[in-house]
């Protein structure tokens, strides 16, 4: 059936027509806003989702570092530092440099020189004491030589004195034989006058003829007798005369040995005193001397020099290190905290410079920790860890960085 109705017709052009219009403007305007808020909606929604999954993958990102940071930490690693066996060589008298014969890295054996120094007012004292020996030596020869003189003369007056005691006991000798000879004579002569005066004879006659011709007479005797006594008595002074000639004998003799050892006078004694003490002083200065020769105490290779020709040193200044670079070894400082399980002989793992890898071995634990330094707020062992394995590379100078790993 068709509808013929109609819609009432606006016939209206006026001011109702008009906002119809705007109304309408409106309407679209409406619902274009609706439309963008909707596509603002879907757009947020967008960007929230592929924020979150950004926010998810930082998350994923940051879960592999701290696990691979957990992992590294696990691997504890510190850095040591290469060494080397080495003696030091120390200025021991102080003195200016006048010679170093010896380069960095040259190679040296024990008592090769390392410098040579020189001190003026050391070398000023010697010539000072050795000329003062020199005349000390002078002054004493020259007492030496009027004692010997003077000597002389004494033992030559001595030698006389013998000489005249001696022929003096050698003219009582011969005295005292001649009285010794005179006494025996004069004794027979006497005996022999008794004999010639018998007191009985049978012809009277006949004995005073004898009597009175042959027989001394009693005066003749008792003069022979005198005569005996006069020479027994010379003979006794005689006798007596030599041991007083033997007593000056041994007094000359005991005066010669007094004499020939004889120490010396006071003076000489003085001068002797005093040119030991030269002496002794001389030779503490030739040692101080001696001193400014530096030598190597054992083989290596020479260091970095640390003095120059013409700089003055001062006593025990260090001039040089002499390093045995075939014995080399690691020095590492490792936290206390960290060290717990660390035992000697443990066997580490290092990378040289250039990721050159090779193993040490622990000389051993220090059983007390480091002095702790200003700023520091742990404390410290120092490990020395010794070569272990493969050898250590040799072309690193001494002191270069070493990663130490107690884990490999």
């Amino acid at each position: 059936m068709q509808d013929n109705r109609k819609y009432p017709q606006n016939r209206d052009t006026g001011p109702s027509t008009t906002n119809n219009h705007w109304l309408c403007t409106l309407g679209d305007i409406m619902t274009e806003s609706q439309n963008q808020s909707d596509s603002l909606v879907e757009e947020n929604k967008t960007k929230a989702f592929f924020r979150g999954i950004m926010i998810l993958t930082i998350a994923f990102v940051c879960g592999i570092m701290v696990t691979f940071g957990i992992s590294k930490a696990r691997k504890v690693e510190f850095v040591g530092f290469m060494h080397s066996q080495q003696t030091s060589v120390h200025v021991l008298e102080s003195g200016i440099v006048s010679q170093i014969p010896v380069q960095t890295n040259a190679m040296v054996e024990k008592d090769d020189v390392i410098a040579v120094l020189v001190n003026p007012q050391l070398q000023d004292d010697i010539d000072a004491v050795t000329q003062e020996i020199k005349a000390l030596k002078a002054e004493r020869d020259q007492v030496i030589a009027n004692q010997k003189r003077r000597l002389s003369g004494e033992l030559h007056h001595l030698d006389r004195q013998v000489n005249e005691v001696e022929l003096k006991q050698a003219s009582l000798l011969k005295d005292k034989f001649t009285q010794e000879l005179q006494v025996e004579a004069w004794k027979g002569f006497a005996q022999e006058i008794d004999q010639w005066l018998p007191e009985t004879s049978p012809d009277k006659v006949f004995r005073e003829d004898i009597a009175t011709r042959i027989v001394p007479t009693e005066e003749a005797r008792i003069r022979a007798i005198t005569k005996q006594q006069v020479a027994l008595n010379n003979v006794e002074a005689s006798a007596a005369q030599m041991k007083i000639c033997e007593r000056d004998l041994e007094t000359i003799a005991k005066r010669r040995e007094e004499l020939l050892s004889e120490d010396n006078d006071a003076q000489l004694a003085g001068i002797e005193v005093r040119l030991e003490q030269a002496n002794d002083l001389l030779k503490r200065l030739e040692e101080k001397k001696s001193l400014l020769t530096l030598k190597a105490s054992d083989y290596g290779t020479v260091g970095v020099l640390r003095v120059q020709v013409g700089e003055p040193v001062a006593s025990m200044q260090k001039v040089v290190d002499i390093m045995k670079v075939d014995q080399p070894f690691l020095t590492v400082r490792i936290p206390t905290t960290q060290a717990v399980e660390l035992k000697t002989d443990n066997i580490v793992y290092l990378k040289f410079p250039g990721n050159q890898k090779r193993i040490g071995r622990v000389d051993s634990v220090p059983p007390q920790a480091d002095p702790v330094a200003d700023g520091e707020d742990m404390t410290y062992l120092t490990v020395r860890i010794n070569p272990a394995g493969k050898l250590w590379p040799e072309a690193l100078p001494m002191g270069s960085a070493v990663t130490v790993s107690l884990k490999k």
